[in-house]
């Protein structure tokens, strides 16, 4: 997984991989850096739209930052999802490494940090937020997330730890039609999970239910808090 963005970054690939995993690398690159088409993952068990990883606005101008915004994007979109026993092991593996590794921490919460201040808040789980769910599935401070990943019992517990966690509110995942389906489909992990904004939030909304954009109803409900156009809008949804 690390391996993508890091190619993309002009890194050198990792050693110790097979040819097997090397290979999906190379391939999850390639769809990556040719934006082209929707298509699997060579790494997820989904269908990922690669067209997003074209470069836009000012990394566009600099193909210096061609590479950049495709590693932020690789690592803002790729979900290990908590309804994927698969997965939410990968992810215990990934709180395992941050765990054991300060730095690794303390650059990540610098990096969250700057992330935050220009995008605002979480919209999607966060590392912090899945130790507390594993310190809250083992009912205790330690978090022995090797252990948690190959126990069933303290799995299972896990796994509903994780899946009580609010759910994302705007959907940046693949999903090929409307409805809310894909706020438990697609919950979980992100190492830079997307961000928050009420506009965004807004035009989710319009699309969950079919509407082709958001009425003055809609702005006034969701973005100015009017009760009155809540009621109304209630009224005609039936």
């Amino acid at each position: 997984f690390f391996a993508v963005p890091a190619r993309l970054l002009d890194i050198e690939e990792p050693h110790g991989l097979s040819e097997n995993l090397l290979g999906s690398v190379r391939a999850e690159v390639a769809a990556i850096q040719s934006h082209a088409a929707e298509s699997r993952s060579a790494l997820f068990d989904l269908t990922e739209d690669f067209t997003q990883y074209k470069p836009r606005a000012r990394h566009s101008a600099l193909p210096e930052l061609h590479g950049y915004f495709q590693a932020m994007r690789y690592l803002g979109r790729m979900t290990f999802r908590a309804r994927s026993p698969v997965e939410t092991r990968q992810a215990l593996l990934l709180l395992d490494l941050f765990r054991a590794n300060e730095d690794l921490r303390a650059a990540w919460q610098s990096m969250d940090a700057t992330l935050g201040q220009f995008f605002g808040a979480h919209d999607d789980p966060t590392w912090l937020d899945y130790v507390a769910a594993g310190r809250k599935s083992v009912g205790g401070d330690s978090l022995d997330c090797l252990e948690i990943a190959s126990n069933a019992k303290l799995f299972a517990a896990f796994v509903r730890a994780i899946t009580a966690l609010p759910p994302p509110r705007v959907n940046t995942s693949h999903v090929d039609r409307t409805g809310t389906q894909w706020k438990s489909e697609h919950a979980g992990l992100r190492v830079f999970g997307q961000r928050y904004s009420r506009t965004a939030h807004l035009f989710q909304e319009c699309i969950d239910r079919a509407r082709v954009s958001p009425s003055g109803l809609h702005v006034a409900s969701e973005l100015l808090g009017s009760n009155r156009a809540r009621k109304l809008l209630r009224e005609q949804d039936g």
